[in-house]
């Protein structure tokens, strides 16, 4: 936005805009190395241009995107306060979906379940930061979800599970 600087007869400083807007810097204050200058601001309202943008629509989704994605009543409350005519139904996006949504509850209490011991195996590897005196790094975890029990190896190499597990379920 290019703007063209001057002054007028009291040496106030003016900015003449391309559309035809001008800005008059007409407040100093007095500052230890110099002068500030300053413009009073008039709120949209009281410049008596409110009622022409009112009468601009905007689409509710729209505005939502641009807001970061508020809920419904913000988003259109703040159009409103705006001076923009909301317009449309809200239909809520991904982003606005992901932030409202709920953790799910789980139970703490345990569940009967319909398998029968070493049925269901689950299983698990980590990776600790460190070593152990043995020279393993992976810990390697197998649980019957039917009778909880565990079973734990460590392991050098993650392709050693492999052989591990069809050893362990050689043996159930």
């Amino acid at each position: 936005m290019c703007a063209k600087l001057s002054s007028d007869e009291k040496n106030n400083m003016l900015l003449h805009f391309l559309d035809g807007i001008t800005v008059s810097f007409n407040r100093q204050l007095k500052r230890k190395d110099g002068w500030v200058r300053g413009v009073d601001i008039i709120p949209y309202a009281e410049s008596g241009k409110a009622e022409t943008k009112r009468n601009k629509s905007f689409n509710v989704n729209d505005l939502h995107k641009q807001l970061r994605h508020p809920d419904k009543a913000t988003t259109r409350l703040t159009g409103w306060a705006i001076g923009l005519n909301v317009t449309g139904t809200f239909q809520p996006c991904i982003a606005f979906l992901i932030g409202k949504a709920k953790k799910t509850c789980i139970s703490k209490e345990p569940k009967a379940t319909d398998y029968q011991p070493g049925e269901h195996i689950l299983i698990d590897i980590s990776s600790p930061s460190t070593k152990s005196h043995a020279g393993k790094k992976h810990s390697f975890l197998a649980v019957d979800t039917c009778t909880d029990a565990s079973w734990s190896w460590f392991l050098k190499h993650k392709n050693e599970q492999y052989d591990v597990l069809i050893g362990f379920i050689k043996h159930l």
